[in-house]
């Protein structure tokens, strides 16, 4: 992006809709490259890809006019009108055509705003706010006169050793009150202000798991080794790893994507929407820092997905897990691209943007230079194009010596 144009003659921007960018010049290539491939308009590409939350929506709003008195309407448009003067504030275009269940709704109600008899205007339905907290913080520099009592004594030494914290949070942790945080303030030993709240996906499952120290067999090693070499290499390279349910696969996974966050990168790990379960993504985390991994599938909620999007684009995250979407998250350094069971039919979207999450995984490596791991037991990686070279195959068929699934 440039902030200068070579033509004459260009529109005026009239409004920032977004506040930070949403992808990097490296996520448009990738993203023009899908547009291009599935011969798919880039505007709605981008519109099937960006987070649900971050976009602007236009819509249509009705508004009720006064109907003249002994004006003959059908039947159908004194349907409509007495519905839509139970809505003296308006309702959206949409939800009248469906509350109606008129056939011909959307006809009748252009008809009548012909007519004059009511309004429809045009509102855009704003991206989900950002969620904020109170933070409490203790001044740096305290009163000399300053007198305490024992309680108040109590939350400054909590602050001393827990650093800035939510207000709920000190007040439910410290065991104090509001009152007493209120007085706190009033002495100027404590400053409140406003941060950004990051809503997060639960990492944590109910079935836990106590650690255990996993020993690879010679298969595993052997897998994990040639893995290893080709990210040393810094090189676009795609492996098939191939082994039966159950075989090590997903221990070869973490160990491959320890070594990218120890060396800076970042990690994509993709796995059908089926086997998305608590159980698998508690085990990941464990070995990981939950602080900066990204669940990303369509159980989540909105909010959480909007928020994450941007924690991922501000470098926050080294390791997004999730299903097929989860391959266009914006992560930085990109250095491993793992499709577990990439048989799996759930990698394709047969809707609007139709792809093949594992094919735009191998595109995507090979545009940033990273390794694309293809785990399966019935690969279908003979399919891929033969212009992205034969991946490198790893078999795995003895268990590993580990918990049972």
């Amino acid at each position: 992006m440039t902030s200068s144009c070579a033509l004459e003659q260009v529109k005026p921007i009239t409004e920032i809709l977004d506040d930070e960018p949403l992808f990097d010049d490296e996520d448009l290539r990738f993203f023009s490259w899908i547009s291009r491939y599935c011969i798919y308009p880039l505007g709605k590409t981008l519109a099937e890809l960006i987070p649900t939350g971050s976009e602007k929506k236009d819509y249509l709003w009705v508004l009720p006019l006064p109907v003249p008195a002994g004006l003959a309407l059908s039947k159908s448009q004194e349907k409509l009108l007495d519905f839509l003067h139970s809505w003296p504030q308006g309702i959206a275009l949409a939800q009248l055509v469906k509350n109606t269940e008129l056939k011909n709704a959307a006809t009748i109600v252009h008809g009548l705003h012909l007519a004059g008899l009511l309004q429809i205007v045009e509102r855009q339905k704003k991206p989900l706010a950002v969620r904020t907290q109170k933070i409490i913080r203790l001044e740096t520099i305290l009163p000399d006169d300053l007198q305490m009592t024992a309680r108040q004594e109590a939350v400054v030494d909590f602050l001393k050793n827990s650093g800035p914290m939510d207000l709920h949070d000190l007040i439910a942790s410290a065991k104090t009150s509001s009152a007493i945080i209120k007085k706190l303030l009033e002495k100027g030993v404590l400053t409140i202000g406003n941060a950004e709240f990051i809503r997060k996906a639960s990492l944590t499952s109910s079935i836990s798991r106590a650690p255990v120290n996993i020993i690879l067999n010679d298969e595993q090693e052997k897998a994990l080794t040639e893995i290893l070499s080709r990210l040393r290499s810094e090189s676009f390279c795609p492996i098939l790893l191939h082994g039966v349910t159950g075989s090590g696969k997903t221990e070869v996974y973490l160990n491959a994507i320890t070594h990218v966050i120890k060396n800076g990168g970042t990690a994509i790990y993709l796995v059908p929407e089926i086997a998305l379960t608590p159980q698998l993504i508690s085990r990941i985390a464990g070995r990981f820092d939950e602080n900066k991994i990204a669940v990303i599938h369509s159980g989540i909620a909105r909010s959480v997905r909007y928020d994450q999007w941007r924690q991922i684009k501000r470098g926050k995250i080294n390791l997004v897990i999730g299903a097929r979407s989860a391959l266009f998250a914006p992560l930085g350094n990109l250095k491993l691209i793992i499709v577990d069971e990439e048989h799996d039919t759930s990698y394709k979207q047969d809707d609007k943007l139709c792809y093949h999450a594992r094919d735009l995984a191998v595109v995507k490596a090979k545009m940033q230079k990273a390794v694309v791991v293809l785990g399966s037991a019935t690969s279908t990686s003979a399919d891929l194009t033969p212009s992205w070279s034969v991946p490198t195959v790893a078999i795995i068929s003895d268990a590993p010596i580990a918990l049972s699934p």
